[in-house]
């Protein structure tokens, strides 16, 4: 009775996690109508933020973790940690950079590079979907230990540093 009331708990979270992760895939699709619905408009800032989102939302569901708050560098690495090929952890990171450049730079976007961009966020989106992560390894306290520091003796001292000019004493008075 127990083992099996377990195994319903198990089998409950595991159907919540992937509805979740479903209704993410469905809102970085939602995002990317979004990003096309600004493009239409004429509207960059709007267009590159849904793109990022879209992007984000896909991944994050695909990993099943947040992955907001990385680096672009930190996220290559992560997707390739997870088993993404390195052409497509390059291309996903290289258009969220484009996406926050041109989001963020003075000047404007033509309505031709805001379909070219539509069309490879589409494209890296159905790429994502079809991506298979690794499972994530264990958490850092599982994890093998970490190089000895150095030793005191390794270390060379730092250099002897002048005083300088403008630090002298006052000179004494009598």
């Amino acid at each position: 009775l127990d083992r099996s009331s377990a195994a319903s708990d198990v089998y409950k979270r595991q159907r919540r996690r992937d509805a979740m992760r479903a209704d993410r895939r469905r809102e970085a699709r939602r995002k990317l109508a979004d990003a096309r619905t600004h493009a239409k408009a004429g509207d960059a800032t709007a267009f590159y933020a849904a793109v990022v989102r879209a992007l984000t939302d896909a991944i994050e569901a695909r990993l099943g973790a947040a992955v907001g708050a990385l680096t672009h560098p930190e996220l290559r690495a992560e997707l390739m940690r997870r088993g993404m090929d390195e052409d497509l952890a390059r291309r996903i990171v290289d258009e969220l950079e484009g996406a926050d450049f041109a989001r963020f730079s003075a000047t404007g976007t033509s309505a031709d590079e805001l379909l070219r961009a539509l069309e490879r966020a589409d494209a890296l989106l159905e790429r994502i979907e079809r991506f298979t992560p690794k499972a994530s390894a264990p958490s850092t306290s599982q994890a093998a230990p970490a190089e000895p520091e150095p030793s005191v003796e390794e270390e060379a001292p730092p250099p002897p540093s002048a005083p300088r000019a403008d630090h002298r004493r006052p000179p004494r008075r009598r």
